[in-house]
């Protein structure tokens, strides 16, 4: 930037910057609202001191960045906080939408319904951009800003999409969230106050850029000058560094003037050797340089990810850099590292805003999508992004910008990172808080569910699709169908989501690591059904099962759109068929002391009577059978179909309960928990709380009641008991969950917190590890193999004895050793009252 404030278009980094069409700020710009940037980072940097401008008695602190929008309409009412990684810090940016300042507007506005910015705060926000991210940061507007895209074509040049405005508040007149924050050097914008007008923002950086780096040593201590941004050349071309250290050279030595320059940034090494006088200082730069993958996993998940494809792209690794500048040929900038380290961070956070707004017009398109943009965001992102640190990718120059110009964390401040409420990803504590939408403590936006990924959605999507394509059951039974009534969900299941990723058009949505055209057709296919069973799992979370069919109707093409309807019906007609149907023919017959013992003990456990009570035992009579349905009558399809929705509407909502409970870091196991806490196992265990085994005279002679008390039949009939619930209640499914979360979701929580779902050894030694720790000493668990005498070991049978800290605790045999030592641990985890005696009793 020169003295006279004309625009400097030399070349940086040997590329010519052309950014006349894309920084242009017309006075005719419609931006009415900006989104004002809470910055925030886990530790503390080493600058402490935050950029201030100061005017006689007035201080202006540095408070971030205004990104101004256009066509408001556009744009989603909130956006979800971005977290990237730079270096290993995690950084976190927020998004406050605000109203433009009014020294951008014009005082002279002839039309009420038509605004004007200032002409002079136009063009003092052209240079400001134009010095800070083109001359100083070396960015390239195009991978800053776009063209409009809302604007006929021969106006499109006129205007970028975005404005970004820099925010000095008045330290005097500032009000904030927590007074703190302002001075805090971990946070960027958390101010709200009068701001300094860009006109004099410009004047004051011109006024700044005449001075020599001499000058200020010569007036101040060197200490002062330490994190702050100086400008100079590097072989001829303009350059800025951060300045980490003022050293003294006392030797007359030759040295190097630049050295170790990195070569991706395009400056090639040069020296200049000159004679050192006896006292000379020098201005020191040490670059930390940045890796590749930064905020990626573990390297296994790279590895793993690398299998699939090559990398759309990734963090770009910048060497480490060392400069020895001497002050006389340095201008002083007037800015601190603050500025820069969110400076450098806008192309990346500006593509997030690109895609937020993308996901929003595809929200807008389909009515049933949630309107929290996070789910939205959750649903189509793909695990390998968050695994490659994708959000994290910068371009090439911002990169090299913060590593010149960004904060430094030292390693001691790395060690005391803070652990801050947006930080805090440790979800391993399971929620056992009331979670039905009565309770005080129920929240939508409940912290693992705005946080889980897609597949944790697609989980949950899965179950609500197979619940829906039970409705397609009752076809079924009208056309005569030879398709297994167990096959028919799956069926339809494929079917509608195949065709949904067909005409839905996920190429822009998905965001994953890889470029899809590149990859097979079979993995770009499973990817898009992932999404779609993640967004009707995110549409399930925020607005229940008749926002998914409505979804399913909207995203299917011209051809389906029409059946998904009437195959959605299925379930309203059966709903009317049980709730229009007379309970009185045969009541006297029916009534007995068995459906009178179950009756009580189940009112009592859910407060929930079944009223039709002659239509019910039908029911469960008709699925008590072990025939095949092809050759039951008409009736007893449709009981079976009663037990198949019945299952599936358990499997659903036992499914919403574990993206409730189940930690987020334990993602890959979510799908053997739930099956283990669905299995039949557990369903006879709720079947017999819910007063079911009461039930059994009247379903079976007193021989078979002995026989069948711990029989998977009790399961179905507590499946087709749900089922028949669910359609007698007008297909409520938030009346099922309460009733489920008194049946069975404590059981579901009592299996995760004693860890059943794990096999016996694991669980033991999960147990030993937290009693290791809770003692302060180490325990010593070890296996000791038997001699069998008996019959089984001739038959390849292996008998083990527990021992722990050298005492015998249990035995334990089977046919392999791992099973015989899963035994020994499950006995003595039932002896240390860490497992239920008998799972089925």
């Amino acid at each position: 930037m020169s003295t006279n404030g004309e625009i400097d278009a030399t070349a940086i980094n040997g590329q010519k910057r052309i950014t006349h069409d894309l920084l242009l700020v017309t006075s005719s710009c419609d931006a009415l609202m900006g989104l004002r940037l809470k910055w925030e980072a886990e530790a503390n940097p080493r600058c402490v001191e935050k950029t201030a401008f100061r005017f006689s008695n007035e201080v202006y602190l540095f408070d971030g960045f205004l990104v101004l929008y256009h066509n408001q309409s556009e744009m989603p009412s909130e956006f979800p906080a971005l977290e990237y990684t730079r270096d290993n810090i995690k950084c976190r940016v927020a998004f406050v939408p605000e109203e433009i300042p009014p020294f951008l507007m014009s005082s002279s506005v002839e039309d009420d319904e038509r605004h004007s910015i200032n002409p002079e705060e136009s063009k003092a926000l052209y240079l400001l951009q134009h010095y800070l991210f083109a001359q100083l940061l070396g960015i390239q507007p195009i991978h800053l800003i776009s063209p409009r895209d809302d604007l006929p074509l021969d106006h499109v040049h006129e205007v970028a999409d975005f404005h970004i405005v820099p925010r000095f508040i008045l330290v005097t007149n500032a009000t904030v969230e927590n007074m703190e924050a302002l001075h805090d050097p971990r946070r960027i914008g958390f101010g709200s106050g009068a701001l300094l007008p860009l006109k004099r923002i410009l004047e004051y950086l011109e006024m700044s850029s005449r001075f020599a780096a001499t000058a200020f040593l010569a007036e101040f201590e060197p200490s002062q000058l330490i994190d702050c941004i100086v400008s100079t050349r590097v072989n001829g071309e303009p350059a800025a560094f951060r300045v980490d250290a003022v050293v003294t050279k006392t030797s007359s030595a030759k040295m190097e003037h630049v050295d170790q320059k990195d070569s991706s940034s395009g400056l090639t090494k040069n020296t200049e050797d000159a004679e050192l006088p006896r006292q000379s200082t020098f201005l020191e730069h040490l670059g930390q340089g940045s890796d590749h993958f930064d905020g990626s996993s573990k390297a296994k998940l790279i590895a793993k990810w690398e299998e699939e494809g090559p990398f759309l792209q990734i963090s770009p690794k910048v060497e480490k850099e060392s400069h020895l500048l001497d002050p006389d040929h340095c201008n002083l900038t007037g800015l601190r590292t603050d500025v820069f380290e969110l400076g450098t961070a806008m192309p990346l956070i500006l593509k997030y805003i690109r895609y937020c707004k993308l996901l929003h017009g595809f929200a807008k398109k389909f009515k049933s999508c949630p309107k929290d943009m996070a789910f939205l965001l959750r649903a189509c992102t793909h695990a390998s992004f968050f695994d490659l640190g994708m959000q994290s990718v910068n371009t090439v120059e911002a990169t090299i910008a913060r590593v010149r110009m960004g904060h430094v964390f030292l390693s001691e401040n790395m060690s005391k990172k803070r652990k801050l409420r947006e930080f805090d990803t440790d979800h391993d504590i399971i929620a056992k808080k009331k979670l039905d939408s009565e309770s005080p403590d129920y929240r939508q936006d409940f912290p693992t569910i705005r946080a889980c990924s897609q597949d944790r959605l697609a989980f949950l999507g899965n179950h609500a699709l197979k619940f829906l394509a039970a409705f397609s059951l009752s076809f079924k039974i009208a056309d005569g169908s030879d398709n297994p009534m167990e096959q028919a969900p799956s069926v339809v299941l494929d079917e509608t989501v195949r065709d949904i990723t067909q005409s839905v058009g996920l190429d822009s949505l998905l965001q994953c690591a890889f470029n899809l055209s590149t990859l097979k057709s079979d993995v770009k296919q499973s990817m898009f059904e992932n999404c779609i069973r993640a967004l009707v799992g995110a549409i399930y979370l925020a607005s229940g099962i008749e926002a998914c069919q409505t979804f399913l109707v909207e995203s299917s093409d011209k051809s389906k759109a029409e059946t998904l309807p009437s195959l959605f019906t299925g379930v309203e007609k059966m709903v009317k068929v049980v709730t229009s149907s007379s309970d009185s023919q045969s009541e006297d017959s029916v009534e007995s002391t068995s459906t009178e013992a179950f009756r009580n003990q189940f009112t009592t456990l859910t407060d929930v009577k079944i009223v039709r009570i002659n239509n019910w035992v039908q029911h469960i009579r008709s699925v008590w059978s072990d025939s095949q349905a092809l050759t039951r009558p008409t009736e007893a399809l449709e009981s079976l179909w009663i037990m198949h929705l019945g299952d599936a509407m358990i499997n659903m909502v036992v499914a919403a309960f574990l993206i409730h409970t189940f930690p987020c870091s334990k993602d890959e196991l979510l799908l053997h928990v739930q099956s283990h806490v669905t299995s039949n196992e557990q369903r006879i265990l709720a079947a017999r709380k819910a007063g079911i085994a009461h039930l059994l005279p009247l379903l079976c002679d007193e021989y078979e009641e002995e026989q069948i008390n711990g029989s998977d039949k009790l399961a179905r009939v507590f499946n087709t008991t749900l089922g028949f619930l669910f359609l007698e209640n007008d297909g409520n499914v938030p009346f099922m969950t309460q009733i489920l979360k008194h049946i069975m979701f404590p059981d579901i929580l009592a299996v995760i917190d004693r860890r059943e779902w794990q096999r016996s050894t694991q669980s033991f030694g999960h147990y030993l590890l937290s009693w290791d720790k809770q003692n302060h000493k180490r325990t010593r668990c070890t296996f000791k193999r038997l001699r069998d005498s008996s019959a089984d070991s001739k038959h390849g049978h292996f008998t083990v004895a527990l021992y722990v800290n050298d005492h015998m605790v249990a035995r334990g045999r089977g046919i392999s050793m791992s099973t015989a030592q899963d035994a020994a641990c499950m006995k003595a985890l039932r002896m240390f009252g860490l497992r239920r005696a008998n799972l089925a009793g």
